[in-house]
């Protein structure tokens, strides 16, 4: 999870994850893994457990914002509230 204004480091992100290489999820992925649809899906709520990686900015902010599970819907929480409810875990993983 990054900032809107930063894109993912892959090879950061790969290392924080302790695995030689990452890529992106694919639409079909992103809805099977999260049960929504690419544009929409929260930072929480997912349909199933996700491991998150949380960049270090995101947690300078106190409220965040992101996808609110349709389009055109948001979705504001405390950078805490996201930390701690997908047990996320805070590295520096953008560019």
């Amino acid at each position: 999870m990054v900032t809107g204004d930063k894109r993912i480091d892959e090879k950061k992100l790969a290392l924080a994850c302790g695995a030689k290489k990452v890529r992106r999820a694919n639409l079909v992925e992103v809805k099977e893994f999260t049960g929504y649809d690419v544009g929409s899906v929260p930072p929480v709520g997912h349909k199933t457990q996700i491991r998150t990686i949380i960049d270090e900015k995101v947690m300078s902010f106190d409220k965040v914002i992101g996808g609110g599970g349709e389009i055109n819907t948001l979705l504001e929480l405390s950078s805490k509230d996201v930390r701690r409810l997908t047990n996320g875990k805070v590295k520096d993983i953008s560019e």
